[in-house]
């Protein structure tokens, strides 16, 4: 880069660190990176100072308008190996800065580098990198990375990873490691649509979640179209009545055209107690967690 170029980039550095004209800075800041060449705006990009986030978001637009005005080009390339070398270096925070800043540049980058970059993710030792992977292949997925998704799981069990499985690995591989991938998610939305696909052609873990969850049961097997007879349905809404959820149940409920299982709740419903109990629940939960 020439003596002019050199200047320019420092001279919007020093705008973004200046103290004075603090209600344009920002305006100002942008409207000068938008004067710089691509090859200085890639220049620009900086994680070994204290760049903050917005100057740092305001780069990366003007990086995302030179792609697409120019194409992905030499000094893109160059960025990419640049931020992946210095990851190693930096420490912890700006790790996620150059995480945050790979992933952006991922969205504009030709399919040679999505791949580098997924590759890179997935084999980080940091977690924050992995859930970049799990977070692109869940948007767009490839199923060429199955087994390196599987590895990844078997090396990790990060509950992103467990998340992915769930939505798009074949059902026989979610129902051969079924304990451990919902282990990873129990309690979650995850959970219940792991329970959904596995039914698709294995309704014997519906046993196991009937014992275990009884609200997210009465949910798939709404989505299954099954119902419940009267006097199971009753004695589900009693053991669960105080659970916040218990409007879901309700729902279920009607899904299911249970009408005298309704009418029966409905003329005996003691709002009043349900929502002391429920205060009363919160009140331990939060004398065991203060303790």
């Amino acid at each position: 880069m020439d003596t002019f170029s050199t200047s320019r980039v420092q001279f919007v550095r020093n705008l973004e660190n200046s103290d004075s004209l603090f209600l344009l800075r920002g305006s100002l800041s942008f409207a000068f990176i938008s004067c710089l060449t691509p090859e200085e705006t890639c220049q620009l990009l900086d994680l070994d100072s204290h760049q903050e986030y917005l100057a740092r978001h305001r780069i990366l637009r003007k990086i995302e308008r030179d792609i697409e005005n120019q194409g992905f080009n030499e000094r893109h390339y160059e960025l990419v190996d640049r931020l992946v070398g210095v990851v190693g270096t930096l420490p912890y925070n700006k790790k996620q800065g150059c995480g945050y800043c790979l992933s952006y540049l991922y969205d504009y980058a030709p399919q040679d580098v999505q791949h580098r970059l997924l590759s890179f993710f997935l084999e980080s030792k940091y977690i924050i990198f992995r859930r970049r992977a799990y977070k692109k292949l869940r948007a767009d997925w490839d199923a060429s990375y199955h087994n390196r998704i599987e590895e990844a799981w078997s090396a990790h069990h990060d509950s992103d990873c467990a998340r992915l499985m769930i939505d798009r690995f074949p059902v026989e591989y979610l129902i051969e490691h079924f304990f451990e991938i919902l282990e990873s998610v129990e309690g979650s939305w995850h959970s219940t649509k792991l329970y959904l696909r596995m039914s698709e052609v294995d309704r014997s873990k519906l046993k196991h979640l009937s014992q275990t969850d009884e609200i997210t049961f009465a949910y798939v097997s709404t989505k299954l179209g099954r119902s419940f007879e009267v006097d199971t349905a009753l004695s589900i809404f009693e053991r669960n009545k105080h659970d916040e959820r218990l409007g879901l149940l309700i729902w279920c409920f009607g899904q299911m055209k249970l009408w005298s299982v309704l009418r029966t709740i409905e003329q005996d419903l003691d709002e009043e107690g349900i929502a002391r109990e429920r205060f009363r629940q919160t009140m331990d939960d939060f004398s065991v967690s203060e303790s």
